[in-house]
């Protein structure tokens, strides 16, 4: 979930592709106070990124990940 204080939906910036390979970033997302403890967000890439679903590649930028 993003969010930006003050901000509506109709006006989130949709310019974040997350980065790539060691530069990933957040892009202001984050999980709500309210989510369950087990629920964590983690970056990652590569192969070890992908458990419990997940792409296996940027389908924006067709990166093999």
């Amino acid at each position: 979930r993003q969010e930006e204080d003050g901000v509506d939906d109709e006006s989130r910036s949709t310019s974040c592709d997350f980065g790539s390979g060691s530069q990933l970033q957040w892009c202001s997302w984050s999980s709500s106070v309210d989510t369950h403890p087990n629920i964590r967000w983690m970056t990652g890439f590569g192969a070890q990124s992908y458990y419990l679903g997940g792409p296996l590649k940027d389908h924006t930028a067709s990166d093999a990940m």
